[in-house]
């Protein structure tokens, strides 16, 4: 699925830009419209820099793979640090919670906790440097933040891992439903960075200085801040999601 402004010429070259595909960053609405957080930011930055972007839903795995071969420009993603290589950081976007979060009845009080527990994230998601490297901790890896959250209202895993938004926005979405499930209390992992990042073996780098302009743009004008507020509400902060729960 491919986006692009409806304003684009025809001998404009336009970035081949990815969003990432799990709700709500990105995905498609009830008229097959990608819509989402990742996408609705790349369309301000558009409008700001001036830069036209075809903007396209992918599975996070394969944005690695797209990305170390050059086969799209680049995204809204976490900075990793063994993905260094393969990017060029252009903006920093802003930084998110990492959380483990488990089934009610469960603590988690250390680190050393999550060694008997099964544990699900979302593959190709790096949380943090010491669970990425150990291998004492059991974990299985989805596609995306609404698979972990059923795995847990079923009882398939004891804990979920990830970003704290996006895990909380799923938590709700599920309530809303009316679809049992009930948690225990967050343990913090860490935080990572957002950055809006460049393939290496992008032929459009020469881009990056009108989007940083547009980020900082877009951040003093408070529209981050309207798109966060519009998906996640109450400030975008996982506290205040989960007292909504």
């Amino acid at each position: 699925m491919l986006f692009c402004s409806s304003g684009t010429l025809a001998n404009e070259t336009c970035l081949e830009m990815h969003v990432i595909q799990s709700v709500p960053q990105g995905f498609l609405d009830e008229k097959r419209n990608i819509v989402g957080i990742d996408f609705e930011v790349l369309q301000q930055l558009e409008t700001y820099s001036g830069v036209c972007m075809a903007k396209r839903l992918m599975p996070i795995a394969r944005i690695w793979k797209s990305i170390e071969q050059g086969q799209h420009d680049g995204g809204l993603v976490f900075r990793s640090a063994n993905r260094d290589p393969l990017v060029v950081y252009a903006a920093f976007i802003r930084h998110a919670e990492i959380i483990a979060l488990p089934r009610k009845g469960l603590k988690i009080d250390s680190y050393e906790q999550l060694h008997k527990f099964s544990i699900a994230k979302t593959r190709g998601t790096p949380l943090n440097k010491r669970f990425d490297i150990e291998n004492k901790v059991n974990v299985v890896e989805v596609t995306n933040y609404g698979q972990l959250l059923n795995m847990l209202r079923l009882g398939h895993i004891d804990v979920v891992a990830g970003s704290a938004e996006p895990i909380f926005y799923n938590l709700a979405k599920l309530k809303k439903n009316k679809k049992d499930i009930e948690v225990g209390e967050k343990f913090v992992l860490g935080s990572r960075e957002k950055w809006l990042q460049f393939s290496r073996l992008s032929a459009n780098l020469e881009h990056i200085p009108k989007l940083q302009k547009a980020v900082d743009l877009m951040k003093e004008k408070g529209d981050y801040n309207r798109i966060m507020m519009k998906y996640y509400g109450r400030g975008a902060d996982s506290n205040e999601l989960l007292k909504l729960l």
